[in-house]
């Protein structure tokens, strides 16, 4: 059964976007973190060009975290990340351990990125921009 969810209206940051635009639509989800015994909600941008998700690194203080390895990741432009070990949940869809990237990158706008390792890989997704719609499902068995 597929769940539907609206686009969002996500604003710019000033100076980030071309002239006269001020904002865009983008595939927004409530996510829950879990780590011992805390949670935290945060608004995470489902982002299929990403191989990780990731989520401001204040999370991770705030869950208790301890991060493990610090990695460079490329993209567009440089990332550094402590990667730790979080239970990602979307009810009643998902509900996994994954290990997510904390990274200072995402303080300022406080939206965390839901990639293919963690999200993608669980969850069969269906992007309808032009209706201001994604879907989500759980995979059929095959």
């Amino acid at each position: 059964m597929w769940h539907t969810f609206n686009y969002s209206s996500y604003e710019y940051i000033k100076g980030s976007a071309p002239p006269g635009v001020d904002n865009t639509r983008r595939p927004i989800l409530q996510v829950e973190l879990v780590a011992k015994a805390r949670r935290v909600s945060i608004r995470s941008v489902l982002d299929s060009g990403a191989d990780h998700c990731l989520f401001p690194l204040s999370l991770a203080t705030e869950l208790g975290i301890n991060l493990g390895i610090s990695i460079v990741a490329e993209g567009i432009g440089e990332w550094r990340m402590g990667m730790g070990s979080v239970l990602l949940e979307v009810p009643p869809l998902l509900s996994v351990g994954v290990t997510a990237g904390f990274t200072e990158k995402l303080e300022r706008i406080k939206v965390g990125v839901l990639g293919q390792r963690g999200f993608f890989e669980h969850l069969d997704v269906l992007f309808e921009y032009s209706n201001g719609l994604f879907k989500l499902r759980k995979p059929r068995k095959r």
